[in-house]
């Protein structure tokens, strides 16, 4: 049966950690602090595997269930969902970090506000 917001908001934790199925292998992990976590267990290149897609309260229902869809159409492509996420992931943290060039550049501007020499101004920023 598939889970409804206010069911999820009515969970409570118990000594135990517990999953509630959503179906199509979505589930929602209730730890005994009381964390709620939506996970996706799926089986690929004959092995069980388990994806997290965050916590209940910052990953509704909906968007829970289209993280799952999409998982889903990433199997049918034999993708492994969780090499998918992690390059990603790692895609925006590359895109996100600070380069040597960028920095030099940032450098020369903050220079170039202060009134700096223009020996300085002209070096090469690589």
């Amino acid at each position: 049966m598939a889970l409804t917001d206010r069911q999820i908001v009515n969970l409570k934790p118990t000594d135990k950690p517990r999953k509630v199925s959503d179906g199509g292998g979505l589930h929602l992990f209730v730890s005994p602090s009381g964390g709620k976590l939506w996970r996706l267990a799926y089986r690929y290149g004959g092995k069980q595997k388990l994806l997290s897609f965050g916590s209940y309260p910052a990953v509704g229902l909906a968007d829970a269930r289209a993280k799952r869809e999409e998982a889903k159409r990433q199997l049918a492509s034999d993708l492994d969902p969780r090499d998918c996420q992690r390059l990603e992931k790692q895609t925006k943290a590359d895109s996100n970090a600070n380069t040597f060039e960028m920095l030099a550049a940032e450098f020369l501007a903050k220079n170039e506000r202060e009134g700096k020499s223009t020996a300085t101004l002209s070096k090469s920023p690589i």
